[in-house]
């Protein structure tokens, strides 16, 4: 007998009127040198990438690119100094309530971290 293709309904579709004109559909192989002719070129165009994308990047890190730090970070954006660390006391109005009901960006001007 003869195997369909499981494939994309395209594909379905046309296998279907091969068939209904009397001609012979697709078998279950039918799109694979067409297939293995599109991963060859894909696989050869990855490795011409990589080499040419490995080839930059040894050049940046030797012009001086390096990881930034946390602590670069705090510095660049001054951000050293602004944090403060709190505490709420047992019989304090917020114990009890979520974060979202405090509204303390809108009221304060405060980032709860």
């Amino acid at each position: 007998g003869m195997m369909t293709l499981v494939a994309t309904p395209p594909n379905l579709v046309v296998n279907s009127e091969l068939i209904r004109e009397g001609l012979e559909g697709f078998s279950f192989f039918s799109v694979t040198p067409l297939g293995l002719v599109i991963l060859l070129m894909g696989v050869v165009y990855m490795l011409l990438t990589r080499f040419a994308l490995k080839g930059e990047k040894q050049d940046k890190t030797k012009d001086g690119w390096k990881r930034r730090t946390f602590r670069d970070l705090i510095k660049d954006y001054r951000l050293a100094g602004r944090a403060r660390r709190l505490a709420i006391r047992p019989g304090s109005p917020m114990v009890g309530q979520r974060l979202d009901d405090l509204k303390l960006r809108e009221r304060y001007g405060a980032n709860v971290i």
